[in-house]
């Protein structure tokens, strides 16, 4: 059996407002998905569907991964799913799959009797084997959805236990919406095949996600936005890299201090990644930031820290991302007496039977051809919109607009006044987390990263 790193695969797992677009002429219709927050993560739970007739499948949708991952009722090994089978994919019920139709994968003959090769996907929790096959995929939103016949799908048939959490919460499938290939980019990474947001035309698309324990939204063929003619209150940016949703960052300050970046470093903005990641130098001023002030374990009084700015490259200029302390606390809840914690959040946050308000932000010393590399997790998500737009018109880019904060509503709310993230001492307003659904990257293997 052959093993390969998938090197498409990025960082989270399954790891924005004169709120006034131009309507542009996308013939595509919206598809808007609402995307349940469950301790620290945003599952879909009827918004994806695979196969004929379609089974619906609990999904993460992720644009830090390129792929569409759903994890399968039949393995290879002893795969002890913590979810429901039910919310699992059968590729034996589905019509139009086309892939290895094996009613027992633990054959050891079954390599030397096909030619599929299996595919190992690494996440920041661990690892998981794939059979690559095709089927009918729809996203199903609120009023409309959209489909890709002849989709291509990783079939996960086996995981590490490590995974488990994850599975848990009762999400079987991750939906990658990372950058599509531009085909003037000669250094692109090669792609197995089309991505699922080629194979349905998304112009553009946008994500948010809501304070405390509201709803975030996923939003196909944004028709509010215009990329190349954004208005007042929309930040543009042009996309760096080959590979990411990554942003040029001139500099990041906060509380008047200098956190760093002044030399130039690269922003991933990334919707499966919990955390803001930073170099270790500035994860720990951001820290001591946090610490001077002697934040109370219910975050009552986190609403008197500093916004975290982040000063973003854009196409006439360098523009100001400012993300509130209600987007970047979190209520870090207690460890479950027996729950698997990786090392890696450990390592990033600490161990604690207690629950703690910590900032969302860890260390990461990767290094890319662009300076140093950052990641723009979910907080930057709760105070933006974030649009995307998959194809190059000349240049992909990702526009960010104050999300519509006012808890209990849409967090895309278009006609919403007063939209901005309102100070508050309420804790309920500090997002929840369960310490072992943290997201991370995948530990490195090389301080240096092509992005």
């Amino acid at each position: 059996m052959r093993l390969f790193m998938c090197a498409t695969v990025a960082h989270g797992l399954f790891a924005s407002s004169g709120r006034y677009f131009a309507r542009s002429a996308s013939k595509a219709e919206p598809v808007q998905v609402e995307l349940q927050h469950v301790e620290g993560v945003y599952r879909a739970p009827t918004g994806l569907q695979i196969g004929t007739p379609g089974q619906r499948i609990p999904a993460l949708f992720d644009t830090g991964s390129f792929d569409t991952l759903a994890f399968s009722r039949r393995c290879i090994a002893d795969c002890e799913y913590q979810t429901d089978p039910g919310e699992s994919f059968s590729p034996d019920k589905s019509e139009s799959y086309d892939g290895v139709r094996s009613g027992d994968l633990k054959n050891k003959t079954l390599q030397a009797q096909t030619s599929t090769q299996l595919i190992e996907l690494t996440f920041g929790q661990g690892s998981c084997v794939c059979l690559p096959a095709f089927d009918r995929v729809q996203v199903v939103g609120e009023q409309e959805q959209v489909t890709a016949e002849h989709s291509m799908i990783l079939e996960g048939v086996w995981a590490e236990p490590s995974l488990g959490s994850i599975l848990d919460l009762r999400v079987t499938a991750v939906v990658g919406l990372g950058k599509t290939a531009d085909p003037d980019d000669k250094l692109a990474p090669a792609r197995l095949a089309p991505s699922l947001l080629e194979k349905l035309d998304v112009d553009v698309f946008s994500m948010c996600y809501g304070p405390g324990e509201d709803a975030g939204y996923l939003l196909l063929n944004d028709p509010f936005v215009n990329p190349g003619a954004p208005h007042d209150g929309i930040l543009e940016a042009r996309v760096v890299g080959h590979e990411h949703w990554g942003v040029s960052v001139k500099g990041i300050e906060m509380g008047g201090e200098d956190i760093g970046c002044g030399d130039g470093c690269v922003a991933i903005v990334d919707s499966g990644t919990t955390l803001i990641l930073l170099p270790p130098r500035m994860a720990d001023r951001v820290l001591k930031q946090v610490e001077k002030l002697g934040v109370k374990s219910d975050c009552s009084n986190a609403d008197l820290l500093p916004n975290l700015n982040f000063d973003i490259e854009g196409f006439s200029g360098t523009f100001r991302l400012s993300i509130s302390p209600q987007a970047y606390m979190m209520r870090l809840q207690s460890q479950i007496p027996g729950e698997k914690v990786e090392d890696a959040i450990e390592s990033a946050l600490g161990s604690s039977a207690l629950e703690q308000c910590m900032p969302m932000v860890a260390a990461d010393d990767t290094m890319t051809e662009y300076g140093p590399m950052l990641i723009l997790g979910h907080p930057a998500f709760t105070e933006y919109v974030v649009s995307f737009t998959p194809k190059p018109k000349p240049h992909h880019s990702i526009l960010f607009q104050k999300a519509h904060q006012i808890p209990g509503t849409s967090c895309l709310d278009r006609e919403a006044k007063g939209h901005a993230m309102v100070r508050t001492s309420d804790s309920a307003e500090f997002r929840r987390v369960r310490r072992s659904a943290i997201r991370l990257p995948p530990p490195g293997k090389s301080l240096h990263k092509k992005i």
